[in-house]
């Protein structure tokens, strides 16, 4: 009994959360460092360096991650530490590990992309 206890709640606990972390680089700064391998199953695509700015009336998200899970807990962890509105997602640019997070946010109606140069 305890070991399909154990069983059932290892696939509670997603790997994107085990490498999900978030930290304040200066005053309404956060970011999360993103890890520094090639994108699969086991990270989720936590490879990009995302983050946010909480300003007085918004905060604006700084490109969303590389699947709607890590999205997810980005939107999370920004209402964890701010009751401030998230205005705007910026996507720096469209490789997937920035942008595929932006499922997250589809009740934003200010998701921007940057201009991509040639």
């Amino acid at each position: 009994m305890r070991i399909a206890l154990l069983i059932i709640l290892s696939f509670c606990f997603s790997p994107a959360q085990a490498v999900f972390n978030i930290k304040q680089v200066a005053q309404g700064i956060y970011v999360h460092q993103g890890l520094i391998e090639l994108p699969d199953v086991h990270n989720h695509d936590a490879i990009a360096n995302i983050g946010f700015i909480v300003g007085k009336s918004c905060v604006a998200v700084i490109d969303s991650g590389g699947s709607p899970e890590q999205g997810r807990l980005l939107k999370k962890t920004v209402e964890k530490i701010t009751s401030v509105p998230i205005c705007y997602v910026i996507n720096t640019h469209v490789h997937s590990d920035h942008i595929f997070g932006n499922r997250a946010f589809n009740n934003i109606n200010n998701i921007k992309y940057t201009e991509v140069s040639q």
